[in-house]
């Protein structure tokens, strides 16, 4: 009864470890195998069996192997252990783990006996792993060879950076690591976006945007950004730290906005030739009632006693005629103008007399004072006309906005030259660019106006528009008002 049981758990234990026994009698030339051993090999246990027939199992590369083990453990009594390869009775291919240790008598060995165990499974589980480990390394490699990438602890602060993070912001990975990335905040984006990109990463979901980030000299970069929370391999629901994957699309941005700039000049254009058009027949149907006003106020003058009221209202329909005669003409002189759109020696002072004909009237409604400062010797510069009263309209507008609800109202415009460049300066009541905006005011994507105010031709036209007569559009820092200064060189 105690030999059964012996054997019963010898058995289990084999089931249990997937490892059989055998036995080979060197005397009597016998081998003898367990039940498991069997099972391994797919063959039924009444199948008496030779140590041939069992080298036969083995892979035809590993045979010569197997062979030399087995020969010098009888010869030698040298035990061993390796893995092999076997093709069981049923064609599938499997690894074992063979053992093998000689038992000796009178210092002769009499047998050899060892185990044998399929090892088939931890192999397929290995090599997986491997696999699995060089397609992530291959994936890293890739992502390091297209993507700018990052990794942060749970707090945000950078624990890893690729060589494609250290060119494109022009930091070591010494003066990374360690930091977060506040350290590239161009200052561009507001803090309810970065909130909102928190919370969503915090709560374990992914997020994308797009970021204006500043290199270490300076320049802005645009990067299209990916981050992605690590999760604890234990705790699902606890987050370890970020992945943040990136890729650079400065050129794409900028190219949008150069794009974007080229509709708004043609858009510009298209209106201002239609206003020409339009400003023509105006012009026309207009002419025959002011030529009627005019007569009827010299038939007044004739043929009434003037009274110095009396005298005053005539002389208001007179100011009214050739100001809006003034007004027509200046628009037309315009709209004719901007179908050339070339560069031309203008006199600037020109251009902002004729410009305040669009805007006084307006101003003074909203009862802002407009104060004019010619200081210039020389004002006659190569310019597009239509570029600079356009950009002089368009500051002026901003100025008029800004203002419009302080007590205290008004814009003052100062032309000075030297022998280098001519100076507008347009300042106005108002308290000056806050600082934290500064740099936004003149970006593409920046407004403070709600819809329909202004012009509709924005700080970054205006700017590109002075740009292309190589000038310069500058706020101005040092003073207790919003001023703003365009500088135009002298070209030749």
């Amino acid at each position: 009864m105690d030999h059964e049981l012996d054997i019963n758990i010898f058995n289990e234990l084999e089931k249990v470890t997937n490892t059989g026994c055998w036995k080979y009698d060197v005397i009597t030339q016998k081998l003898w195998w367990s039940l498991q051993t069997y099972k391994i090999h797919c063959v039924d246990p009444s199948v008496d069996l030779t140590v041939s027939m069992a080298i036969s199992f083995f892979h035809i590369e590993d045979q010569d192997a197997i062979k030399l083990l087995f020969e010098k453990c009888i010869s030698e009594a040298k035990s061993y252990k390796d893995h092999f390869r076997i093709i069981d009775n049923e064609g599938n291919l499997r690894y074992v783990e063979c053992n093998g240790k000689a038992t000796l008598s009178d210092g002769i060995v009499s047998s050899v006996y060892g185990t044998f165990k399929d090892i088939s499974k931890d192999v397929f589980i290995l090599k997986k792993r491997r696999d699995v480990s060089l397609e992530l390394e291959h994936n890293f490699q890739m992502l390091n060879n297209f993507f700018i990438v990052a990794m942060t602890n749970e707090y945000g602060k950078i624990t890893f950076v690729n060589d494609k993070f250290c060119e494109i912001s022009g930091y070591s990975r010494e003066e990374l690591i360690g930091q977060d990335h506040r350290l590239l905040n161009s200052g561009y984006h507001s803090k309810e976006f970065f909130q909102h990109m928190w919370s969503t990463i915090k709560s374990g979901a992914s997020w994308q945007g797009l970021i204006k980030n500043l290199a270490k000299n300076g320049d802005d970069y645009w990067v299209q950004t990916f981050i992605f929370p690590k999760f604890n391999n234990f705790n699902e629901k606890k987050i370890t730290g970020y992945i943040a994957l990136r890729f650079d699309v400065t050129y794409k941005v900028k190219l949008e906005q150069d794009l974007k700039d080229e509709r708004e000049k043609l858009e510009l254009s298209a209106q201002l030739a239609s206003i020409g058009e339009v400003s023509a027949g105006i012009a026309h149907e207009i002419a025959n009632p002011l030529t009627i006003i005019s007569a009827a106020k010299e038939i007044l003058k004739r043929n009434i006693t003037l009274t110095d009221t009396t005298q005053k209202n005539i002389d208001s329909i007179s100011e009214g005629v050739k100001r809006i005669d003034k007004i027509m003409n200046g628009l037309h002189h315009l709209a004719q103008k901007s179908r050339a759109a070339e560069h031309e020696l203008q006199d600037v002072a020109d251009i902002v007399d004729y410009t305040f004909e669009f805007c006084e009237e307006a101003l003074k409604s909203k009862g802002i004072k407009i104060i004019y400062d010619n200081q210039a010797k020389n004002s006659v510069i190569l310019c597009d006309e239509i570029k600079v009263s356009q950009v002089l309209l368009n500051l002026i507008n901003n100025a008029r906005d800004a203002i419009e609800n302080l007590s205290e109202k008004w814009i003052k415009i100062i032309l000075s030259d030297n022998e280098q460049y001519l100076k507008l300066s347009v300042v106005d009541s108002g308290n000056g660019i806050p600082k934290e905006i500064r740099d936004k005011v003149l970006s593409s994507f920046f407004t403070t106006k709600e819809v329909g105010k202004g012009t509709g031709l924005g700080l970054s036209l205006v700017k590109r528009f002075i740009e292309e007569h190589e000038g310069q559009l500058r706020i101005v820092e040092d003073t207790t008002n919003t001023e703003f200064e365009v500088i135009l060189p002298r070209r030749k």
